[in-house]
């Protein structure tokens, strides 16, 4: 009887493990998410950090920008010829949203 619930458990921890290879799961990383409603495209960059330049976001698009933690002093918004939209003065965070409305306002929320 023990050999048999012995086997019988060794089966089970078997089978577990190759499903387990048989099923990847990727978890979202965490990040902020940009939304640019304009008609134009925007450099979102993180002021404060050593990150990457600008994070270019095309005419009505998200991006998801990979953030473990929150970072920076602000967020700021620029066309790509420069010229500024806007500024948040908090910190990137990730599981927030930075939205670029059609009028060139910026809202950033938990989202």
């Amino acid at each position: 009887m023990r050999r048999r619930l012995k086997a019988c458990a060794g089966s089970v921890a078997l089978a577990g493990l190759l499903s387990g290879c048989m099923f990847s799961y990727d978890a979202p990383r965490p990040s902020v998410v940009y939304h640019n409603n304009l008609d134009e495209g925007v450099l979102v960059s993180i002021e404060g950090t050593a990150f990457e330049p600008a994070q270019p976001v095309r005419t009505r698009s998200d991006v998801a920008y990979e953030l473990d933690e929150c970072a920076g002093t602000a967020i700021v918004v620029e066309t790509q010829d420069g010229e500024p939209v806007g500024r948040v003065d908090e910190p990137a965070c990730p599981g927030w949203a930075l939205t670029i409305n059609e009028d060139g306002t910026l809202e950033y929320a938990e989202s």
